[in-house]
């Protein structure tokens, strides 16, 4: 059951999704404060955006040797892709 539980938070936390919630998140807080309706076309933008944004920075920025990275999310990111 660790195991489970480790490997889906690993997955929420490197995979870059938990920040596309807070962007989207975050967004809803701007919404609520010029009081307007939100519009779900902006925040799944807002999110598909976020995410792309991350994982590419990723992507352009590993090593050749991703085992060996001080950074566990590109480790793992990268052991997940290939």
């Amino acid at each position: 059951m660790k195991k489970i539980l480790q490997s889906v938070f690993d997955f929420l936390l490197y995979s870059n999704i938990f920040m596309s919630l807070c962007a989207v998140a975050q967004g809803l807080v701007t919404f609520h404060l010029i009081a307007s309706v939100p519009n779900y076309t902006v925040l799944s933008l807002l999110f598909v955006s976020t995410l792309a944004i991350y994982n590419f920075s990723i992507l352009l920025t590993s090593s050749k040797h991703p085992e060996k990275s001080d950074k566990a999310s590109m480790r793992w990111f990268l052991a997940t892709i290939g």
